[in-house]
């Protein structure tokens, strides 16, 4: 295969880095009017998005939470929305689940209380949790420092919903004495609205919390095998996790290697998706390449690393983001004499089970043409031709 197959797409896409996409009108009065908006993103092509920091996001903060919005519906095709999210102390969202939504949370600054399923528990900076549809979720800063998070939603929808609290605190709070309105239920009332369940319903899937099942037995050879894969992952049930990770952990890796963590794997989620923990020295880089059929996230940590999304290049620091879409031209590099941390999550999953045969072909002392054909079989093209 030859990245001209897919060159027009990859340029189509490319072009749409940077222009603007208006807000489609919607009115969200039950959860059905969500399920009709999202047939309306559905029908655009998801744009790449490249931010230099959570400043960049669109302000919907409320009482506690320092909303940004990194990620809309009508960016991303209704498949995803993401946000950067900072705790004041006190501040959270308490126990509740979606029917359809897969959720993905990283600890990015500080301490958390962090719900997945059936667990409840304190953590700090790298630690992850995926929540897919009908599990328990919940999120508190209960400590005296502030806190911070990264949270996907897939698919999109609760943008919409935190626009509306936004909205909801900026009519009701007086600012200039800084009192509050009538509490936490008028926002936990906008949030129903949109899909957020809020009960103590015990849910079959919270008992299943970081239940390991076996991973498939499977091998990405050729054309055709990568969605083979996804078709067995969706096979598989969707089980709520807590990843726990260490800052030793990520810093205890010999100087100039990388620290490289498969935390939420197709195994986990169905084949939804699957996330990368990276920690990268100087030089550590990815060239150029696009992916036909899978949408690819950064998030960025620490450090700083140089991200080439679509026709644009920028150095992003802690906070920096970027969402490129199918068919869209993504590269990375450390150009700091300090490592870079980040996270990616690709959806479709399949992506951890590619880069793992692209490794072994190239530890064996494969040529750059194998090399290159294991990619192509996987789903990424590299725009270097062997």
């Amino acid at each position: 295969m030859s990245p001209a197959i897919h060159e027009a797409d990859n340029r189509r896409v490319n072009a749409l880095i940077g222009q603007s996409r208006p807000t489609l009108d919607a009115t969200i009065e039950r959860f059905e009017d969500l399920v009709a908006l999202r047939s309306r993103w559905a029908q655009v092509e998801a744009m790449p998005v490249l931010l230099n920091g959570r400043h960049e996001g669109i302000d919907h903060r409320w009482e506690g939470l320092n909303v940004r919005t990194l990620l809309r519906g009508e960016q991303s095709a209704g498949r995803f929305a993401a946000h950067s999210v900072i705790l004041t102390p006190g501040a959270g969202l308490p126990a509740h689940y979606h029917e359809d939504v897969h959720t993905y949370i990283a600890v990015t600054e500080g301490e958390v209380e962090l719900g997945v399923g059936a667990l409840v528990e304190r953590v700090g900076k790298y630690n992850l949790g995926y929540i897919p549809p009908r599990a328990r979720q919940s999120f508190r800063n209960t400590s005296t420092a502030p806190a911070a998070l990264a949270v996907f939603y897939s698919p999109a929808g609760a943008e919409r919903a935190f626009e509306a609290t936004h909205d909801h605190w900026m009519a009701t709070h007086d600012h200039w004495m800084a009192t509050r309105d009538q509490g936490e239920e008028a926002y936990l009332t906008i949030l129903a609205r949109h899909g957020f369940r809020f009960d103590s319903e015990v849910l079959e899937k919270d008992n299943l919390t970081n239940v390991a099942l076996p991973p498939l037995e499977f091998e990405i050879k050729g054309p055709g095998d990568l969605e083979v894969l996804r078709r067995e992952f969706r096979r598989r049930p969707a089980l709520p996790r807590l990843v726990r990770t260490t800052p030793e952990e990520i810093s205890d890796k010999p100087a100039g290697t990388t620290f490289r963590k498969e935390a939420i794997r197709g195994d986990d989620t169905a084949g939804e998706a699957m996330i990368n923990l990276l920690s990268g020295s100087h030089g550590f880089n990815a060239p150029p390449h696009h992916q036909p059929t899978e949408d690819e996230f950064f998030f960025i940590m620490d450090g700083v690393l140089e991200m080439t999304c679509a026709t644009e290049t920028t150095v992003l620091k802690p906070g920096g983001f970027a969402f490129c879409p199918r068919n869209c031209t993504h590269a990375f590099r450390n150009p700091s004499p300090t490592d870079t941390r980040f996270f990616t999550l690709n959806s479709p999953a399949g992506h951890e089970r590619a880069m793992a045969a692209v490794r072994r072909l190239s530890q064996a002392g494969a040529s750059k043409k194998q090399l290159y054909e294991q990619s192509v079989a996987g789903g990424f093209i590299f725009h270097d031709l062997p």
